[in-house]
């Protein structure tokens, strides 16, 4: 959520560390409306420039120069070998660069706000509406509406930061959402349910029958929505193309699960590329 100065297009955006995936994704959806400098060590591609943030004085020179109206501190070590092998760079990366960020937007028209004392679980979304329409904070990252709602509006989210006067989306246009889900074909998946392998050893037929249950749990659920509910699922499915709640792994799921699986090799969560056929039972695959 963002207050409405943000959401006005034509911003100077600069983001430190955006070599990766979620720099890619910001990239991506920013730089039609805003004009972006996008640095990283590592230039991938075509759209970056070479800067090590762990440098404060050209880490601040380059901002200064940029004059940019958000900064965004995007790059870390996330692989936890390497971080035990290296405390020594990892203090100066994950932590020293993060303060010279902050030291850095701190001469920005840009605010930071650490919630301190944090308040109550669940209750962070009306504090931090609170803090964006007293012109505390630019802008606040929080977790979003799920399934229809996230493409269409009209979720959970808005009515509780939408409270606040001047407080709304960073993206309100849903045909960019759409756009954006139908061209690369990623669509968070919403619950999954995990099983030990032992279990389905013992019980050769439990994971062919909890599916099962769940796709005909699907088929019933209908009788119980709202019009509203009953319109906004069939909206989803009409744009997608598909039903997301199937309980089976749609192409869609698969593109998913693989750029998640790319974001962990990339974060160094895991090592390798995980074949799905390793991690879901062959049923799922299956209607």
């Amino acid at each position: 959520m963002t207050d409405t100065g943000m959401c006005k297009n034509g911003k100077r955006i600069y983001m430190a560390g955006s070599g990766g995936m979620l720099g890619e994704g910001f990239h991506d959806v920013l730089v039609p409306n805003h004009t972006l400098k996008c640095t990283d060590i590592d230039l991938n591609t075509n759209w970056l420039s070479f800067l090590d943030f762990r440098d404060f004085e050209s880490y601040r020179r380059d901002v200064r120069e940029f004059a940019p109206d958000c900064l965004f501190h995007l790059g870390a070590f996330t692989d936890l070998e390497y971080c035990e092998n290296h405390p020594a760079d990892t203090y100066v990366t994950n932590t020293l660069a993060v303060e010279n960020a902050v030291y850095i937007a701190n001469e920005l028209p840009v605010k930071v706000e650490r919630l301190d004392p944090s308040p109550p679980f669940g209750q962070e979304k009306e504090h931090l509406a609170k803090l964006l329409g007293e012109g505390k904070l630019a802008a606040a990252l929080v977790a979003g509406d799920s399934g229809y709602p996230g493409l269409f509006g009209g979720g959970v989210l808005p009515g509780i930061m939408g409270k606040v006067p001047g407080v709304k989306p960073l993206f309100e246009d849903s045909d960019e959402i759409i756009r954006y889900v139908k061209r690369t074909q990623i669509y968070p998946i919403i619950h999954i349910m995990t099983i030990k392998e032992e279990t389905v050893e013992k019980n050769p037929d439990l994971a062919a029958k909890l599916i099962e249950a769940f796709r005909e749990a699907n088929r019933l659920a209908a009788k119980f929505f709202t019009p509203a509910q009953a319109e906004g699922y069939a909206k989803e499915r009409e744009v997608l193309g598909y039903d997301p709640y199937s309980c089976v792994l749609t192409p869609a799921d698969k593109k998913s699960l693989q750029a998640l699986n790319r974001y962990q090799i990339e974060q160094g969560l895991v090592k390798k590329e995980l074949p799905l056929e390793s991690l879901f039972v062959k049923e799922a695959f299956l209607m």
